[in-house]
């Protein structure tokens, strides 16, 4: 984007027209009717007339506003959005839902936007259709318009044709943003990465690209932040979150629960400590701590009431999730670099083969990474790396499917460190020996309280060994 493309927003405004002048019941639309063959009962069926109650008479549905065709994917005319031209304190009106217009399931320009959202892969995704018109002219032409209700799981659906990626730029006090806040389990089960752009304050996307131009709004998608980031914002600026009282705890514990890992989780604390702190270091540890002993606390309570539910239909989903998430005794460090490992792999062919000359799959330590790095072998071994999103999809295994979907998107910018695949395959390594070196120590142990310990033992020549390795730079492949 850098200047004014007037295309895409004539295409927009093609078909757009006037509702009819001010004052009475306007014919406009019953004119339309009338040389389509159309009786008032049908006009009034489509949308395009609206019934009085006092008289019983019909009049145009979208008087005095500036009518937008909303259109199908295959350019059909579906229905219309009427912004008013006057004092009405109804902004936008829709045409009511007909036979073929569902409002949930559509967006606005979605059939002019669908090339460059595929091309760009991202969406940007604003409320209003002149935020729409705005942003075709100053260049971004893969932006679409909800129509006045929240992103629905259709509409999603909908989106995850062209891309995974989506942009939201709404404004900052609207219900529609609200919606966003309350959306992040929506995301995660559409499988969809979503970044919030922050609008100034008392601007629409419409006004901002127009007073403020095209390379400031691309600096405003640049600085965009995740749902998690934006709540934590949010919460923080907000007078409940500004300090730590027994409130902002209950409400931290809860934005917290949203974190998709513990070292994330990690860093929502750390933003935290640090705000009620005011960047103190010598209070942010000892705050830091309190806040994972609550956090703890709170995670075993919400088990618990998963553990005790009558019936696990009814299950709260947050405390599903923490269940899940606790099973795993691997370190988060660990873990973390098994899952850049397996998203890296299977995002890139050239990493894949890196990886795999140097580890085998079943040296990953969690069982799902060990069933993706195998379905990734495969795929090198057949000569298939391009089709591994389809057999991923095809998979019966739900679990592994969401992970590996979740993978398939994952940020890669990791891989821009040094070493930064080798240092990886080192933290994994060096955990399971940590780990064999502590089973072998306990052995002896038990070996010691029975009498003395011969030196030269078996056993005790296998630990000298791991420690020598451990010290080392571990380079072998060793045994699980």
């Amino acid at each position: 984007p850098g200047g004014a493309d007037r295309q895409g927003p004539a295409q927009l405004l093609a078909a757009g027209r006037s509702g009819g002048g001010s004052g009475g019941h306007q014919r406009e639309h019953r004119k339309d009717a009338d040389a389509a063959a159309l009786s008032p009962q049908e006009a009034h069926q489509a949308g395009l007339l609206a019934r009085a109650e006092a008289d019983d008479r019909y009049y145009d549905r979208f008087r005095d506003r500036l009518m937008f065709p909303i259109l199908s994917i295959q350019n059909e005319v579906l229905g219309f959005g009427g912004r008013t031209l006057g004092d009405s304190p109804a902004k936008y009106i829709n045409t009511p839902e007909t036979p073929i217009f569902r409002k949930r399931h559509n967006l606005y320009a979605l059939n002019l936007a669908a090339p460059a959202i595929r091309e760009q892969d991202h969406a940007i995704v604003v409320e209003g259709y002149m935020d729409v018109i705005s942003l075709h002219q100053y260049g971004f032409h893969n932006s679409v318009a909800t129509m006045g209700t929240a992103l629905t799981p259709q509409v999603l659906s909908l989106l995850r044709r062209y891309t995974r990626t989506l942009f939201l730029a709404f404004d900052a006090d609207s219900a529609g943003m609200n919606a966003i806040l309350r959306s992040s389990a929506l995301f995660r089960q559409q499988e969809v990465v979503v970044r919030v752009v922050k609008i100034p304050q008392g601007m629409d996307p419409d006004e901002c690209v127009r007073r403020r131009g095209a390379e400031a709004f691309k600096e405003l998608l640049h600085d965009s932040l995740s749902v998690l980031d934006y709540k934590v914002e949010q919460f923080l600026n907000s007078e409940v979150g500004s300090h730590p009282t027994s409130r902002a705890l209950r409400e931290a514990m809860q934005i917290l629960a949203e974190a998709d890992d513990p070292l994330q989780r990690e860093e929502v604390m750390q933003r935290m400590a640090l705000r009620w702190t005011g960047g103190d270091g010598e209070r942010v540890i000892p705050l830091m701590e309190a806040l994972r002993q609550t956090w703890r606390r709170w995670q075993r309570r919400a088990m618990n009431v998963a553990v005790n539910a009558d019936n696990a239909e009814h299950t709260d989903p947050i405390a599903q999730t923490l269940m899940q998430r606790s099973q795993s005794e691997i370190p988060l460090g660990v873990e973390r670099a098994e899952r850049e490992l397996i998203a890296a792999m299977m995002q890139d062919e050239v990493v894949a083969r890196t990886v795999l000359e140097q580890m085998t799959p079943n040296e990953f330590l969690l069982p799902l990474h060990q069933q993706l790095a195998q379905m990734v072998a495969a795929c090198l071994d057949a000569d298939e790396f391009d089709k591994l999103p389809e057999y991923v999809s095809e998979a019966p295994d739900e679990q592994l499917k969401a992970k590996a979907s979740g993978l398939l998107v994952a940020d890669l910018n990791f891989l821009s460190a040094k070493n930064a695949l080798e240092t990886r395959i080192q933290t994994i390594r060096r955990y399971k020996l940590k780990k064999q070196l502590r089973a072998r120590r306990n052995e002896l142990l038990k070996m010691a309280s029975n009498g003395r310990i011969d030196p030269r033992a078996p056993e005790v020549q296998e630990l000298l060994e791991l420690e020598r390795k451990l010290r080392g730079k571990v380079t072998a492949t060793t045994s699980s």
